[in-house]
């Protein structure tokens, strides 16, 4: 009786394994189409940007969605509406705009997604005093909040390298501040 009551421990022990290896195996293959998902999500938002056509942002954002920094003085921009005329004002500074994204991940909980993107264009008449005809090369991340497969708030950080070296072609010169070794003069 002993032999067989240690060989169902056994056996229960070996079945419970290997549906603990199967659900984490499950976890792990759920995280990664929600991690998918969201890349393939921001990207339509970069192609929108590049475009000019933000028609198909209203299933990608919620109605109360909010760019964090995404006004003229890093002021929040609130709503889909609002959200949507930013994307498609950043098209109409740029000729040649392209968003590349090069790294992305998402968080455990599915609830944010990360972007490492470069931004590449050239200025046309602008808020940002960036002068006509000059090169932008922006590298980026931007880190997105997401609930129910919609993004719900967006905060952008650019390089700060990048920032030296677009200040300095609207300049005329200058040095990096310091500290900042992103960039060799």
């Amino acid at each position: 009786m002993k032999r067989f009551l240690f060989a169902c421990t056994v056996l229960v022990a070996l079945i419970s394994c290997n549906d603990a290896s199967v659900a984490g195996a499950s976890e792990d293959n759920d995280h990664a189409k929600i991690a998918e998902s969201n890349a393939e999500k921001t990207k339509a938002v970069y192609r929108a940007i590049e475009t000019g056509d933000v028609s198909g942002m209203d299933s990608l954002f919620s109605s109360d969605v909010v760019d964090h920094n995404g006004g003229m003085n890093g002021e929040d921009v609130k709503g889909l509406d609002s959200v949507k005329a930013l994307l498609a004002r950043i098209h109409n500074y740029f000729d040649g705009l392209k968003i590349e994204m090069l790294h992305h991940a998402t968080s455990a909980d599915g609830q944010y997604h990360y972007s490492t993107s470069r931004m590449t264009g050239k200025a046309k008449e602008n808020p940002w005093g960036m002068p006509v005809g000059m090169d932008m090369d922006d590298t980026s991340v931007d880190v997105i909040k997401m609930k129910d497969g919609k993004c719900t708030d967006h905060w952008g950080f650019m390089s700060m390298g990048d920032m030296h070296e677009m200040m300095k072609g609207m300049s005329g010169g200058g040095q990096p501040p310091v500290g900042d070794t992103t960039r060799k003069q």
